[in-house]
């Protein structure tokens, strides 16, 4: 799991796509860049911590290029609206719609994201959760 803060990742990447998912790697995995022309290099040691979260970034990241860059950005927004605190006491990785400030074709728009009943539902967030309590997906 890591924690991150999507208004310090917007200001740093403008809104770039590949450099959003450059920063969830640098949260992720917390390498040092190898140079100054590593494109971890640019965000490197910049506080993005916050009270948004992702439980499963990893898988989120390997699968980024068979989804598309722009929906794995985007796929990190919606998770952002999620409340943390929310998810500790109910373990629900969900986001119910009324929570979303923005209009429903970014969700139906995105194959990492899936909406039922007015609830969104994460790809790899469910996922992660099923593997954490032990159940075969």
């Amino acid at each position: 799991m890591i924690k991150y803060n999507w208004d310090k990742i917007m200001r740093a990447t403008k809104g770039d796509p590949a450099s959003v998912l450059t920063i969830i790697h640098i949260l992720t995995y917390n390498r040092l860049p190898y140079s100054k022309k590593d494109p971890t290099y640019k965000y490197y040691g910049k506080d993005f911590a916050g009270h948004s979260f992702l439980l499963n970034p990893e898988q989120l990241l390997r699968e980024a290029k068979k989804y598309g860059y722009m929906n794995a950005s985007l796929y990190i927004l919606v998770a952002s609206y999620r409340n943390y605190l929310y998810y500790k006491k109910t373990r629900r990785t969900s986001l119910e719609l009324i929570h979303l400030p923005f209009v429903e074709k970014i969700i139906n728009t995105n194959r990492l994201l899936r909406m039922e009943d007015g609830v969104i539902h994460f790809k790899f967030e469910d996922n992660a959760k099923e593997k954490q309590n032990g159940n075969k997906i």
